[in-house]
């Protein structure tokens, strides 16, 4: 019995463990604390992250290389047993390391991803590059709706 009780709760710890969408006020001392929301993809590849900045929430993905500046993503929400299919463009940052693709999630454009992300058992994305290898990353969605709403509290101030 003692067995079967440790065997379930190594099980259960290893679940939570996966994957799931961490939230944080990020307060370095010299900028007015702000909020961020993250997920790592299933191979501990790459971030998606929620981010605010300018009374926006920006999306993308970050902690790989990617060799174009201006790739197009393609992104699939797994929810129930459908998928819904976003082709957007992209830009990366300076040092090629992060791929944004959406500019305010809160912007009424974005009503049907910011819906299906809540929605999502898993968010698919592939970086489509020309003259590099087109990477995916998949990422498990378990808490993204508790992670949109953790950031919109910091969007009150500029209501």
């Amino acid at each position: 019995m003692k067995k079967l009780i440790l065997t379930f709760a190594i099980g259960m710890i290893a679940m939570t463990a996966n994957a799931q969408w961490i939230t944080k006020t990020v307060n370095n001392g010299l900028d007015d604390p702000y909020r961020i929301a993250y997920c790592v993809d299933t191979k501990n590849k790459a971030i998606l992250k929620l981010e605010e900045a300018y009374g926006k929430i920006f999306v993308y993905v970050t902690g790989s290389y990617f060799c174009e500046t201006e790739p197009t993503v393609d992104i699939a929400l797994a929810i129930g047993e459908d998928f819904s299919r976003y082709h957007l463009a992209a830009t990366t940052s300076e040092d090629k390391k992060t791929v944004f693709f959406i500019g305010d999630i809160l912007d009424s454009e974005n009503d049907n991803f910011r819906n299906d992300f809540k929605l999502a058992k898993f968010f698919t994305i592939r970086i489509n590059e020309t003259y590099c290898d087109s990477d995916i990353y998949k990422f498990d969605m378990t808490g993204s709706t508790k992670a949109l709403e953790f950031m919109l509290k910091e969007l009150i101030k500029y209501e």
